[in-house]
């Protein structure tokens, strides 16, 4: 019998507790419901500097991908509403719930095999945005190919599937937008520079790891 492929679900995660209390009760009860063997990982950026996505990202996944086959990168205000959403195994990755076609935030799926490969999310990109676009361009530049997804923000089958929670944007995090942009389009421009900034150079300190009731809890001190 072929041994059943595990799923960890990272979340990164500060100062949201009315999301994280309904988040992980949800997403094991629907987890359960889809028959797929699976752990939450929320990566709690335990310091003061901006908030940083995609090295929570990486932190996650360094502190755990030894123990699981593929891994959803996912937001905490963002969950399904209905059956076979795209939560199970892929070889390669996919976008579950995304903005946009261009981009691998909101919730997206990835063979840690390939994460590896494209060397993760970039540190580099402190505040929000960016990085999403970034880790699409990685996949690209590695010749990965994404499964086909109808998972997008305006397209009709992902409002049908997936619910965003009330409450999720902070009205300053459009301040680092044209800043963001330029490190992506250099990131684009110079596709090497990828292979130097990511889970290479993931320097972070873990400040609590914590077994919670349904959820693993990471703290990190992030080290600008």
């Amino acid at each position: 019998m072929q041994k059943s492929k595990i799923l960890n679900i990272i979340v990164p995660y500060r100062d949201r507790p009315d999301h994280l209390e309904y988040f992980v009760p949800y997403m094991n009860d629907y987890l359960k419901q889809e028959g797929i063997e699976f752990s939450i990982t929320v990566v709690d950026q335990d310091d003061e500097l901006l908030f940083n996505r995609a090295k929570l990202l990486n932190a996650g996944f360094l502190e755990t991908n030894e123990n699981n086959d593929y891994t959803a990168f996912h937001d905490i205000d963002m969950v399904p509403k209905k059956p076979n959403a795209g939560y199970h195994y892929t070889e390669t990755a996919r976008q579950v719930f995304c903005p946009t076609e261009y981009s691998m935030g909101g919730i997206s799926i990835v063979n840690n095999t390939v994460n590896w490969q494209v060397n993760g999310w970039a540190n580099s990109y402190w505040g929000w945005g960016g990085e999403d676009r970034n880790y699409k361009h990685r996949l690209a530049h590695h010749g990965i190919a994404l499964e086909e997804s109808k998972g997008f923000r305006k397209w009709a089958w992902g409002k049908d599937h997936f619910k965003e929670l009330s409450g999720n944007h902070d009205p300053e995090r459009k301040q680092h937008k044209k800043k963001q942009a330029k490190l992506t389009k250099r990131f684009k421009e110079f596709p090497e520079k990828n292979n130097f900034d990511g889970l290479a150079n993931c320097n972070y300190e873990v400040t609590f790891n914590v077994t919670r009731d349904g959820y693993n809890h990471i703290g990190v001190d992030l080290r600008e």
